[in-house]
C-alpha cells in the first residue's frame, strides 16, 4: 500500500472519531446505527491491512539496509556467540567436576582423619597394655621388697630383743689359761676400749683406737691373744678391728654383749 492510502486511512479515523464524539441529531441522521458498525469494521479491515503494509515495509527495509559485510559481521556475532555459550557450558561442566573432586577430596580428609584417630587410639592401647604389664612388674617387686622389709623389720626386732634380754644380764668370764699364751680381754663400748688383763695387771682404757694400736703393737702375738666384747654402739668397727690384731699375727676371738651387760670377771664388774 502507498503513502497515499495512509493518509486516507488517517482521514477516515478522524472523520470515525469526530463522528463518534459529535453524533448528528437525530432528525439530520441519514446513516443508521448498522451501518456505521459495518463502516467500522470495514475501516477496521482496513486498518489491519495498512499495519500489516507497515511491517511487510519495515522488514523490507531493514533487509535492504543488511549488506553482506554486515551479515558477515552478524554471523561472526553469533559464531562468537555460539562458541562462549559453549565455553560457558565447559566451565560449568569444569565447575561441577571441580566440586564432585572437592567433595571426594573432602570425604577423604574426613577418611584420613578417622583413620589417623583409629591409630592414635591404638597406639593408647598398646601403650597402655605396655604399662600394665610394667605396673604388674613393679607390683610384683612392690611385693617382694615388702617381704623382704618385713623380713628385716622382723629381725630387727628380734635382734633388739636379744639385746633388751642381754643388757638385763651378766656375764661372768672365765679364760682357759693356753700353756703358752695369755689372754687379754677387751670391752669395745662408747667408753672406748677397756682391756682386762688375766694376770695381775691393771685394766687399761683407750677412748681413741690409734692409742689402741699402740698398745697392741707393744705386744708379743707369740704368747698373748684377745677375746673382745662388742657392744651395739660399737659393732659396726667390730671388722675393723679384728682385721687389724689379725694383721698383727694375733689370735682373736669376740663377742656380741648388751649396751649395758655386766661382764664379770675375777669377782669384779666391768
Amino acid at each position: 500500500m502507498s503513502v497515499v492510502g495512509i493518509v486516507i486511512l488517517i482521514t477516515l479515523l478522524l472523520i470515525l472519531k469526530l463522528i463518534t464524539q459529535n453524533p448528528p441529531s437525530p432528525p439530520a441522521a441519514t446513516i443508521s446505527a448498522q451501518e456505521l458498525q459495518e463502516q467500522i469494521k470495514s475501516l477496521n479491515e482496513e486498518l489491519q491491512e495498512i499495519q500489516n503494509e507497515i511491517t511487510q515495509q519495515h522488514q523490507t527495509k531493514l533487509e535492504s539496509v543488511i549488506t553482506p559485510q554486515t551479515k558477515i559481521q552478524i554471523d561472526s556475532l553469533l559464531a562468537t556467540t555460539k562458541r562462549l555459550n559453549a565455553e560457558c557450558a565447559e566451565l560449568d561442566k569444569e565447575i561441577q567436576n571441580e566440586k564432585h573432586r572437592t567433595e571426594i577430596l573432602r570425604n577423604n580428609l574426613k577418611l584420613k582423619s578417622t583413620l589417623d584417630t583409629e591409630d592414635q587410639i591404638k597406639q593408647l592401647k598398646e601403650q597402655l597394655a605396655k604399662l600394665k604389664v610394667d605396673n604388674d612388674k613393679l607390683s610384683e617387686q612392690e611385693k617382694k621388697l615388702q617381704e623382704t622389709a618385713d623380713e628385716l623389720i622382723s629381725k630387727n626386732q628380734k635382734l633388739k630383743n636379744e639385746i633388751t634380754a642381754a643388757a638385763l644380764q651378766q656375764i661372768n668370764v672365765t679364760i682357759q689359761k693356753k700353756q703358752d699364751k695369755s689372754a687379754f680381754l677387751c670391752i669395745y663400748g662408747q667408753n672406748g676400749l677397756t682391756i682386762l688383763p688375766t694376770d695381775t695387771s691393771l685394766p687399761q682404757n683407750f677412748t681413741s683406737q690409734s692409742e689402741f694400736y699402740q698398745w697392741v703393737d707393744s705386744r708379743n702375738n707369740s704368747t698373748e691373744y684377745f677375746v673382745i666384747y662388742f657392744r651395739p654402739s660399737r659393732f659396726g668397727r667390730y671388722k675393723e678391728i679384728l682385721d687389724r690384731i689379725k694383721a698383727k699375727g694375733f689370735d682373736v676371738g669376740y663377742q656380741v654383749i648388751g649396751e649395758t651387760t655386766n661382764l664379770i670377771h675375777n669377782g669384779i664388774k666391768y
